[in-house]
């Protein structure tokens, strides 16, 4: 039986499907990951028993299609949302599919494979010679800065990380910030630039290396930066790490998605000051 995963998004999204994907194979089962260019980038060889086929990003669309019309071939099963026919009605088709769907954001997925600790092998030995304590700060603009939720973009005030990066400033005199972001020169004109900050520049594999070895993070509402803050934390790091309350849908003051609740991430309520 082969077992069909493509993937969806970026980095944080494929981390989350390819731990799906393995928790859901079948033992003697056979793994052809889609797409999943840049988890491969950084996890390198997936899983036993896979192979990956690149697909460009141009070409991704049409790929997607073509598996949706496989789905009408006899002999083909699909599976959705992190959960799985009967091995007995699996064994039914030679092909079964996972769906790329993005609900499999849940903290659940990282039982029983070992993702988290083969990203924190990876980054250890990306480690920038710096023995300075760090706390990361993760800061994305750019899709959400035109993403339109309620009254507004869902972009996070930059007073709310300001905020966080001041209450751990008070307790862990000496931490280093280093603000990770998608658009790092915008950020460096809208937020304040303290002496113990530094803006980074570096593509996303770097980034989340970086991330990942820190001590502590200041989340933004982005999967990229909660599995950042997974791996610095399933490597001994103490924190604390701080996301916003509600993520996305952060101005109702709830949580959007009560599956991501880990007792090592705590959230904090956002309150748009008109930045």
């Amino acid at each position: 039986m082969i077992l069909l995963s493509r993937s969806s998004g970026r980095l944080g999204n494929q981390l989350f499907q390819l731990s799906n994907t393995l928790n859901l194979r079948l033992q003697k089962q056979f793994v052809v990951f889609l797409g999943f260019n840049e988890a491969h980038a950084l996890l390198g060889r997936l899983a036993v028993r896979s192979i990956r086929i690149p697909v460009p990003n141009p070409l991704y669309h049409q790929a997607k299609r073509f598996f949706r019309w496989l789905q009408s071939v006899p002999g083909v099963s699909t599976v959705t949302r992190g959960s799985r026919n009967s091995a007995r009605d699996e064994a039914k088709h030679f092909l079964v599919e996972l769906l790329d769907e993005q609900d499999c954001h849940y903290p659940r997925m990282l039982v029983g494979n070992d993702v988290l600790q083969r990203c924190s092998q990876i980054v250890a030995g990306m480690a920038d010679g710096n023995p300075r304590e760090k706390c990361f700060v993760h800061i994305r603009l750019g899709d959400y800065s035109s993403f339109i939720v309620g009254a507004g973009p869902v972009e996070i005030p930059m007073s709310w990380y300001e905020e966080q990066m001041a209450e751990i400033r008070r307790s862990n005199p000496g931490i280093l910030f280093q603000i990770f972001s998608d658009e790092p020169a915008k950020v460096g004109e809208r937020i304040s630039i303290q002496p113990d900050t530094e803006v980074i520049k570096a593509d996303t594999h770097a980034s989340f290396a970086g991330m990942a070895r820190s001590m502590m993070g200041i989340l933004s509402a982005s999967t990229f930066s909660w599995w950042a803050a997974a791996v610095a934390h399933s490597s001994g790091a103490r924190g604390p790490f701080i996301a916003p309350a509600g993520w996305e849908n952060w101005r109702a003051g709830t949580l959007s998605n009560p599956e991501k609740n880990s007792p090592w991430l705590r959230y904090n309520l956002v309150r748009d000051r008109g930045d």
